[in-house]
């Protein structure tokens, strides 16, 4: 049967280009040509992904894995040049938009596009420019006429082969490959997978890919292939992206590796100088602990002379011993009528103390001064401190021991006085 092109071109002398052919003028003979050359392209399409070849091979036929192979690559070869024949009417159809012809609904069914597609279909149709008709239809019937041959390479390629598997969301060609060997040709699963370890396994499979499995069950000789089959991309362009990316991701990472290390340097620096300022800074605090101990010390030593100091302002100082053993230390003096003086008043004599603010009661024992019992004591100077009214005595029983309490404490403080002991 012929084609509705062969027939336009019947009506025309044959050899006749196509670019001399004068435009209709009415728009519905364009779309009419449209509608079949889309009709044409979606029954090819149709018939090669829905055939499939037997997956027994003819009686007495010997397929070889190099063969398969090689066929398989050709039948890949083929589905790309249909899927690009495929973008060229699409791409023909934009430029039909152009011209301002509404496309009509029948184009889009034989295309099998769903409302959503057929709404993003028009919106990138509205962003092509015009093209002259007779270029387009001579566009069309040049990919109608492709196509066809192509079927017909394909059609023969897939009937020398075992039918393909149409890979769908979620299929892993592991997979494909173990159900091929355990239901197909019944070969137990630990068998089969130690035969699917010497074959290369796509670790990409995009929905619309074919998966060519072979195996010959004597040679246990076992392949499979990948093809494009309706996918929008190929299983190469797929690897070529992967190993793009890998090699993106590894020259980041590289990258970032240099970056880590320059910083890693910088940090090394850091931490030197650090450790620099710290070791400094620990001498330093070594130095200033040192002096601080030392300023402790000399703090302690001028606390402790203050307090000395002022405990001294605060005592009353004297000199206690019978009258003869102060004559004869030459401390006081004294006539054969007259009452004993003060004769010396030198700061070596008078080495005993006492803190008025801590206490008011000088006591003397009787075994210090050589005497049994103390029966007397008085104060010089006898003119200024006034037995009684700035001081009292008391004895204890038997007279070993006598306390004196200064009642006027204030008129002692920092004075000198001799204590008469008898």
């Amino acid at each position: 049967m012929k084609s509705i092109f062969e027939e336009g071109e019947e009506k025309k002398e044959i050899g006749e280009s196509t670019k001399y052919m004068k435009r209709p003028s009415n728009k519905g003979w364009l779309w009419a040509i449209l509608i079949v050359a889309i009709i044409v392209i979606a029954g090819v399409v149709a018939y090669l992904l829905l055939s499939e070849p037997s997956l027994k091979l003819k009686k007495g036929a010997q397929l070889k894995l190099a063969d398969m192979k090689r066929m398989a690559a050709k039948v890949d070869k083929i589905e790309r040049k249909i899927k690009e024949r495929q973008n060229d009417v699409f791409n023909l159809l934009k430029e039909a938009k152009k011209q301002g012809v509404e496309i009509p609904p029948e184009i889009y069914q034989s295309m099998e596009l769903g409302p959503e597609e057929v709404s993003a279909l028009e919106a990138k149709l509205e962003k092509e420019e015009d093209v002259s008709y007779k270029a387009l239809l001579k566009d069309i019937v040049e990919n109608e006429k492709e196509i066809n041959n192509l079927k017909d390479e394909l059609t023969t390629l897939e009937k020398k082969l075992p039918r393909p598997v149409l890979v769908k969301k979620g299929d892993s060609h592991l997979k494909i490959a173990l159900d091929f060997l355990t239901k197909e040709y019944n070969v137990p699963e630990a068998k089969a997978k130690k035969i699917i370890e010497k074959v290369n396994i796509f670790d990409y499979l995009v929905p619309g890919f074919k998966v060519w499995n072979f195996y010959d069950p004597q040679a246990e000789v076992f392949g499979t292939f990948v093809t494009q089959g309706t996918a929008p991309i190929s299983p190469n362009e797929i690897k070529r992206r992967k190993k793009k990316a890998l090699i993106s991701a590894k020259e980041k990472a590289e990258e970032k590796a240099k970056t880590l290390e320059v910083a890693k340097k910088s940090l090394e620096v850091q931490v030197s100088d650090l450790e620099a300022k710290k070791k400094a800074l620990q001498e330093d605090v070594a130095m200033l602990q040192e002096e601080r101990d030392k300023l402790s010390k000399e703090l302690a030593a001028l606390s402790a002379r203050a307090s000395d100091l002022e405990s001294r302002l605060n005592s009353v100082w004297y000199a206690a011993g019978t009258k003869k053993s102060l004559k004869k230390q030459g401390i006081v003096k004294s006539g054969f009528l007259s009452s004993a003086k003060i004769k010396n008043l030198d700061e070596s004599i008078f080495t005993n103390r006492v803190d008025i603010r801590a206490t008011t009661t000088l006591v003397l024992n009787a075994s210090d001064f050589g005497l049994k019992k103390i029966k007397g004591v008085s104060i010089l100077p006898s003119n200024i401190f006034k037995k009684k009214t700035d001081y009292s005595v008391v004895f204890s029983p038997g007279g070993a021991q006598a306390q004196i309490q200064l009642l006027n404490p204030m008129k002692f403080k920092n004075n000198k006085i001799v204590i008469l002991v008898k």
